[in-house]
C-alpha cells in the first residue's frame, strides 16, 4: 500500500518480525547464513574466552582436562578439528544426527542449504531418528522448511537421494491434508514408500502422484491402503 510505501518488515530466523523499517536502516552483510554466523563466533571469540576465565577453579580445570584429551585423542566422542579457536565434533556420527533431529523438534530452527525434498543421503540417519520422535520431529521439519500451509506442492520438485528424500515425503503427509507428488519420476520403490506413510493416517486426505513412472500395482498399493 501507500502507506508501506518505502517501509518494510524484517522476520528472523525465529519468526519474530522487526518493527516498520526505512530502506535506510537497512543493510546487508553479504553472507550467507553459515558465513554469517561463522563470523558472528569469531568476533565473540574473546569475550568466550574471558567468560571462560570467569569460571570456578573446578569447572576451568576441567574444560582444560577435555581440550587436552581431545587433543591427545583420549576422548572418544569428540575429535578434534582445530586447537585455535578451538573446535571440535563428535567422533560417532551418530550422535550428531541424534542432537540435530532433536534440534528439529525445537521452534526457531531453521535449515539453510538445499530443500528438504531434495536431500542427500547424508540426512538418512537424522531422519530415521526423527521418525522415532513422532509428530514433533514431523512438524519441526516442516516449520524448518518454512512450510506454513496444510498444504504442499512438490510438482517436479523431488531430488537429492531417492530414499532419503521419500522418508521426508513420508513425514510431511503426517502433518499436512494435501500433497502434491506430480512428475517427480517416482517409481515403485517411492510408492511403497508411500504406502507405507499412509498405513493409519487420518491427517492427509488429498495426495497426487500423476505423471510418476509406476506400475498399475504400485499405483494400486497406494490406493487400497486404509
Amino acid at each position: 500500500s501507500d502507506l508501506l510505501k518505502g517501509r518494510f518488515y524484517v522476520t528472523f530466523a525465529d519468526g519474530k518480525r522487526s518493527s516498520l523499517l526505512r530502506q535506510y536502516q537497512l543493510c546487508s552483510s553479504g553472507l550467507d547464513e553459515t558465513a554469517f554466523l561463522g563470523r558472528a563466533m569469531a568476533m565473540c571469540a574473546a569475550d568466550v574466552r574471558t567468560a571462560c576465565g570467569q569460571l570456578p577453579a573446578a569447572m576451568r580445570d576441567a574444560l582444560a582436562e577435555v581440550r587436552g584429551r581431545v587433543a591427545r585423542d583420549e576422548l572418544p566422542l569428540l575429535s578434534l578439528l582445530q586447537t585455535e579457536p578451538l573446535k571440535l565434533q563428535s567422533s560417532h556420527l551418530s550422535f550428531q544426527e541424534y542432537f540435530a533431529a532433536r534440534a528439529i523438534c525445537e521452534e526457531g530452527t531453521r535449515l539453510s542449504g538445499a530443500p528438504l525434498w531434495q536431500w542427500p543421503a547424508g540426512w538418512a540417519n537424522a531422519l530415521a531418528f526423527g521418525a522415532e520422535m513422532g509428530e514433533p520431529f514431523a512438524k519441526g521439519l516442516k516449520r524448518a522448511a518454512g512450510v506454513e500451509a496444510d498444504f504442499l506442492d512438490l510438482t517436479g520438485k523431488l531430488g537429492g537421494d531417492p530414499p532419503t528424500v521419500m522418508r521426508v515425503v513420508a513425514l510431511f503427509s503426517t502433518v499436512s491434508t494435501s500433497l502434491n507428488l506430480q512428475n517427480n519420476f517416482i517409481r515403485d520403490e517411492g510408492a511403497v514408500a508411500i504406502a507405507e506413510a499412509l498405513q493409519g493416517n487420518a491427517v492427509l486426505t488429498s495426495l497426487d502422484v500423476g505423471g510418476n513412472s509406476l506400475t498399475e500395482e504400485a499405483a494400486l498399493g497406494i490406493v487400497r491402503v486404509e
